[in-house]
């Protein structure tokens, strides 16, 4: 792709919401760079829409895998805390205290399930 596609594509992919007349300066850019033939906006308007629509889905998905990733790394520290105490012999209700996790997750990672 030439520098003049890439920059009018990245331009409509951080536009979600376009008024007539940025399309209509977006199509005139496309006819004069020799992109489109004058009359054939809408088809690459929708595949545009289309390759936008996948970005964001996967700039989503991407967020929603770190938050997760980020949930479980917090949850197998504390169980790491929370074994750690159990071999030094702590209190469970002082575990549960420092920790959060409720007594009977506590003994349930101390019984190994």
């Amino acid at each position: 792709m030439r520098t003049v596609e890439l920059r009018i594509l990245e331009y409509l992919k951080d536009n979600t919401e376009l008024d007539s007349k940025i399309w209509e300066k977006a199509e005139k850019l496309l006819i004069e760079a020799g992109i489109l033939k004058q009359g054939g906006l809408m088809q690459d308007v929708r595949e545009i829409i289309k390759e936008k629509g996948r970005w964001e889905g996967e700039r989503e998905g991407l967020k929603k895998g770190r938050q997760e990733g980020r949930q479980e790394g917090r949850q197998e520290g504390r169980q790491e805390v929370v074994l750690n105490m159990l071999k030094e012999k702590a209190d469970i209700a002082f575990i549960s205290k420092v920790t959060g996790l409720s007594e009977k997750e506590i003994k349930k990672l101390k019984n190994g399930s």
